[in-house]
Formats: structure tokens, sequence, C-alpha cells
């Protein structure tokens, strides 16, 4: 008998492809769906009417699955999602995705028992099996990030013109040697990033220089502790770029600590524009991201898939330098 598995190989698209054709969820296109449904004739396959008859029994609950609940950019556009999902009868519970195996079992768990009609994932940090068998049995959306070769509805910004942007009002204030401060490289955002500053410098004429590129988690701790060495080492740089405004603030603490002037010594520039960016001292050169309505369009994709509504994606928010008082024109490289 054709499994799911055999279908999508032969019609050459993922099971989660097969899964919308279907139960008639979600986008997909009509020279694909009439690949997808003769293929289906051809292998006689039949699929699971219990299965497909429990996703009639709806909880009203979405799953929300956070990177790191203390980051106040994810908890902005979690927020933002539970308004959307409230004002339309639906309630929201939160997982912190975790890397020991543990979470994914429990997505399972949940799935199986029926607690929750849908997830919106803010991590892309799952492995690409693991979206796969979600999307095949729940409405799944990704918000703040995307997974290459998987055909699920996104919402994010662009992360390599984001970069690019920063790096350019860098570079004309006559920054080269940048410290970039970015988080996991196996991270999708990171990666478009770190590809964005290339380009940046590549553009400008500058050497790239992979000793100025320092993985640091989305902790204020840790960017204090990364930056305290990278100040004690022996590589010049005169400015920052932050992967966050979290890490920002540490690396803030760190030049403050030193002795050093923010921006007479070392500019500074952040990404998020979290509330505190411009409390701090000085305000905070940072990367807008629109996080409340980056949450506000995960849950209307996750509502218009509950109703069977076809919906395009991915969708490419705008983002925003916005300029403060953390850099200016290079002095003297460190």
């Amino acid at each position: 008998m054709a499994t799911i598995t055999d279908v999508a190989k032969a019609a050459g698209v993922s099971t989660a492809t097969i899964s919308r054709v279907i139960n008639n969820t979600g986008f997909v296109k009509d020279e694909t769906r009439n690949r997808v449904l003769r293929v289906i004739s051809e292998l006689g396959y039949y699929p699971n009417a219990i299965g497909q008859n429990l996703r009639l029994n709806k909880t009203n609950v979405t799953m929300v699955i956070v990177p790191e609940i203390t980051n106040p950019f994810i908890a902005e556009v979690v927020r933002s999602i539970e308004s959307k999902a409230r004002a339309h009868g639906y309630s929201v519970i939160l997982h912190e995705y975790l890397h020991d195996g543990t979470s994914a079992d429990d997505m399972e768990r949940f799935i199986s028992s029926r607690r929750i009609d849908g997830m919106i994932f803010l991590t892309a940090e799952a492995k690409l099996k693991e979206f796969e068998r979600i999307s095949e049995r729940c409405p799944t959306v990704l918000a703040c990030e995307y997974v290459d070769h998987l055909d699920i509805p996104s919402v994010s910004i662009d992360n390599i013109a984001a970069v690019i942007d920063a790096m350019r009002y860098l570079i004309s204030l006559g920054h080269e040697k940048i410290l970039f401060l970015n988080g996991e490289p196996d991270n999708i955002s990171c990666r478009d990033r770190l590809r964005g500053y290339r380009i940046s410098l590549e553009q400008a004429g500058i050497d790239f220089d992979q000793k100025l590129v320092v993985e640091c988690a989305c902790a204020s701790t840790s960017a204090y502790e990364v930056m305290t060495r990278a100040l004690e080492g022996a590589e010049d740089f005169s400015a920052v770029l932050c992967g966050s405004d979290v890490i920002a603030i540490g690396v803030m603490k760190a030049i403050h600590d030193r002795g050093l002037d923010i921006p007479g010594d070392i500019s500074v520039i952040g990404f998020d524009d979290i509330e505190f960016s411009s409390f701090v001292q000085p305000a905070l050169t940072t990367v807008y991201q629109p996080a409340a309505e980056i949450g506000q369009l995960a849950m209307q994709m996750m509502l218009d898939l509950y109703a069977g509504k076809s919906i395009e994606y991915p969708v490419k928010m705008r983002h925003e330098l916005r300029i403060r008082e953390s850099c200016g024109p290079r002095r003297q490289a460190r």
C-alpha cells in the first residue's frame, strides 16, 4: 500500500504539500495540486480517514514555540500573537524550544492528544524533518524565521538587506574594522545576517576578516563576557554590529567598564529596537523589526489555515535603521 512519503517522492514535493492537498488547507499552486492528485490516483493512496476526522476536533488553542522566553523582542511578538488570537476566540500556550530532543517529543504529544489546533514557530532551530512531520499533522506557521526547502507559511524581515543597511551606515562614518557579534551559524537568520555583513564589506572594497565575526548567545551577560574578551584581544575594531539589542546592552556595559567612550572610541549598532534601546546611555542606534506586525500577521496566517483559506507566502516585512546616539565617525581603531 502506498504511503504519503511514496506520493511525495513521485510528485516531487514535500509530504507537507501532500497533506495540504488532501486536507484542502493552505496555498498550493494549481499545477502542483493537479500533479499531486494525479499521483494519488495512480498509486492508489488512501489517507487515513480516522486521522482526517481527528482534525475536525478543534480546541481553539494555538501553541507558540519560542527560542527563549526572556528576549523582549520575542515577548513582543508573542503578545501580538496572543492579542490577535484572543480577538478571534483562540487561546495561546507557550513552549520553549530545547535542543535536547525533548521539545520534539513534547510537540508530538500535544498534537497526538489533540490539545492544540496549530503551531506558530518563532524559531527555525528544529530539524527539517521535525518541521515536515509537524506540518503534516497540524497547521504550521513560521514567524521571524523561515526554513529553506520547507513549504509552510512564513513572515520575517529580509535579514540580509537589514544588515547591509546597518553596515553601509557604519562604513559611511569611516568604519572598516567592524566587529560582528552574531548568533549560531546554523541559525538561518544569523546565516543571512552574515551574508549581509560580507556583501557590505565586498561592496565597499573592504577585506573580510573572519576573526571579526564572533558567535554570541542572545543574552546581555554572554555579550558582556564576549565583548570583554574582544577588548582584551589583539584585533582592532572601531565599531560593533550586534545581532540583537540584548547583545548590544551587554556590549555597551563592557565598553564603559573599560573606560572607553561610545561613540567616541567605539560605535555600536543593535538589532530589533526593543523598548530599552532608546533609554540606555547613549541611546542605541538599531535595526527596527516590526514585532507587533509580525505577530499579528503570523496569527492571521494561522486563522486562515484553520479556515481552509489560500494564503500567499513567504512574506517579508519592512525594517528600518533607527539612528540615535551610539554611532559616530571613526576616530581611531582600538
